[in-house]
């Protein structure tokens, strides 16, 4: 998202070159200073019995601990999100977005001044475009699925005949979306009851029908819908003239599932679907083709060539596409954080393999004396693998804790997913203690074969 807005900046540059710098010389000033200061015949006496300060090995381990903790928190962040990710890829749409191509068309006001010259523009248009090889159906309407370019967004107060008179302040709301005929079938939406347009009733010159979405249904009907008939609150501020098509009631003729229109976490919102004459304010494409976007999109723009050189293609995509621009925030953040994860679970790798890798290397003496009076190469094997462990174990009782109070911040980003879910919860620290072991594992094999003469020898 904003990748436009992407670039390098001085500032920051800077910023992370000194941040670097000073890490290096602050990490590396440390040992330096505990060198200079250590007593060297105190230092030797150690280094002659292979120990060290535990308070030196301590704080260590307190670093490995609380890399373990951080990364724990950073992969159930991480798992949260791609868990809800893979939801929202899978959330039901109400359409069929595979093979279906949209775009949006700039007409002139001048040249199309009223509903009755759209429409006729819109009707050339549509006999061109099914001319495009492998186009099996072409729709027209003020809006797609999923448009996040589109500016229409249209809704009315209205009111069912029959029903009980209310106030105008308390009359229903619903979105109105003007489309044609073969809107439902070249989206693949549904059609639950009922039936939908015909060429004939989008515009004016047939008794006016619409079609209503089952979030309506549900809200506003008992049963069936089909024959009620509904008058929309545009009645109370707008009029036609004679040149206008636009009607202000309607018979309900049919019902369609829900669509997603806006966003792939939108609720159900009432919709009321008219003729595309009847409202002709916005002009939207679809196609459902058998061929690939770049095969037709020269045919599409040579198509609108033929009906108006001056209209302007603009937003020419696959409705896979629209759908993938819409999830684009939640994509981007699902990534950043299994980056910022992924980097955890390295360092956090590298510091328990450096800890315990550390730890036999000072103890090899001590290791190789406990095998030359019987110890067995397993136990050794085992005992250096619980301090891998008690350190993992440690670190993820903390993360955890810290994981169930932190990921809380996380119940904006998540669709469908709980912040407490119970397989990211199992997941994330099975995997965490899996691979400490695995770093604690190559120091312990090499420790359980050295022979033990060689180590006391070597000290």
């Amino acid at each position: 998202p904003r990748i436009e807005e992407i670039h390098l900046d001085g500032i920051v540059f800077l910023a992370t070159a000194v941040a670097t710098l000073l890490t290096g010389i602050g990490f590396g000033l440390i040992p330096a200073l505990h060198t200079v200061r250590a007593s060297l015949g105190l230092a030797l006496r150690r280094a002659g019995r292979g120990s060290e300060r535990g308070a030196a090995r301590r704080t260590r381990e307190v670093l490995v601990l609380a890399e373990v903790t951080l990364s724990l928190i950073l992969l159930v962040g991480a798992g949260l999100l791609l868990r809800s990710f893979d939801r929202l890829m899978h959330v039901y749409t109400g359409f069929r977005p595979d093979g279906v191509i949209v775009f949006d068309l700039g007409a002139s006001n001048t040249k199309y001044p009223y509903d009755i010259d759209t429409r006729r523009f819109t009707d050339q248009l549509r006999a061109e475009l099914a001319r495009v090889p492998g186009t099996r159906d072409v729709t027209v309407g003020a809006s797609h699925p999923l448009d996040l370019d589109g500016s229409f967004n249209f809704t009315s107060s209205f009111t069912i005949v029959g029903h009980p008179p209310v106030s105008h302040a308390d009359e229903p709301n619903a979105r109105v979306m003007p489309v044609s005929a073969e809107y439902f079938r070249t989206l693949g939406i549904p059609m639950l009851t009922g039936r939908t347009f015909t060429r004939l009733e989008e515009g004016p010159e047939m008794p006016p029908v619409v079609v209503i979405n089952r979030a309506l249904a549900r809200r506003y009907f008992q049963g069936n819908p089909v024959g009620e008939r509904i008058v929309l609150g545009l009645s109370h501020t707008m009029s036609a003239s004679p040149a206008d098509s636009f009607h202000s009631r309607g018979e309900i003729i049919g019902v369609v599932d829900d669509v997603k229109l806006d966003s792939l976490t939108d609720q159900p919102t009432p919709t009321i679907y008219v003729g595309y004459g009847t409202l002709p304010f916005s002009i939207t494409f679809a196609m459902r083709s058998t061929a690939p976007l770049t095969a037709v999109a020269p045919a599409i723009r040579a198509a609108v060539r033929a009906v108006d050189p001056e209209a302007t293609v603009y937003g020419l995509r696959t409705l896979r596409d629209a759908m993938s621009t819409t999830a684009g925030r939640p994509r981007f953040y699902t990534m950043l954080l299994t980056g910022f994860a992924a980097i955890a679970l390295l360092i956090a790798t590298l510091g328990i393999y450096g800890v315990i890798s550390d730890g036999v290397v000072q103890q090899q003496r001590a290791l190789g004396i406990r095998v030359a009076l019987g110890a067995s190469r397993e136990r050794i094997m085992r005992d250096v693998l619980r301090n891998a462990l008690t350190i993992t174990g440690l670190g993820l009782l903390v993360g955890l804790v810290a994981a169930v109070a932190l990921t809380r911040v996380m119940a904006g980003m998540l669709y469908s997913t709980s912040t407490r879910d119970p397989v990211i919860f199992v997941a994330a620290p099975l995997v965490l203690l899996a691979t400490g072991l695995l770093a604690a594992w190559l120091p312990a094999r090499r420790t359980s074969r050295v022979d033990p003469m060689v180590a006391i020898r070597a000290e």
